[in-house]
């Protein structure tokens, strides 16, 4: 529920240890450990420095940011090079491998062709 409450929290803008703390009526000890659990997750969190140090959720999970650009660019049903893939989103190789595999537990249909290439259906 505390994570939850933090991702809540960042998504809709940067907040300190201490406003996170308050908001979610929680110790900063344990906005702390959850911010590392949330980060071991797979979100990237940023930390922003002004007078207090700021922190953001980054542009989701490897998987959300697959399916993104997959959407965005209108990619399903299209034989995909993991190469280009990489080159054309800016993720590594084995961020887009990591997003593939928990996508078999969506309701996508992804289908291996070759070591390097792959089709995703909705």
């Amino acid at each position: 529920m505390l994570k939850e409450s933090i991702l809540e929290a960042l998504r809709e803008k940067p907040h300190t240890i201490r406003e996170l703390s308050i908001r979610c009526d929680a110790p900063e000890s344990s906005i702390r450990a959850r911010l590392s659990e949330i980060r071991r997750g797979g979100f990237k969190i940023d930390k922003e420095k002004r007078e207090s140090i700021y922190y953001t959720l980054s542009n989701n999970t490897p998987k959300d940011k697959l399916l993104n650009w997959l959407k965005e660019n209108n990619m399903f049903e299209i034989q995909l090079n993991i190469n280009d893939v990489s080159r054309k989103t800016g993720m590594s190789i084995p961020d887009i491998e990591s997003a593939l595999s928990e996508m078999f537990t969506l309701p996508y249909d992804i289908t291996q062709m070759s070591k390097e290439t792959f089709i995703v259906r909705e």
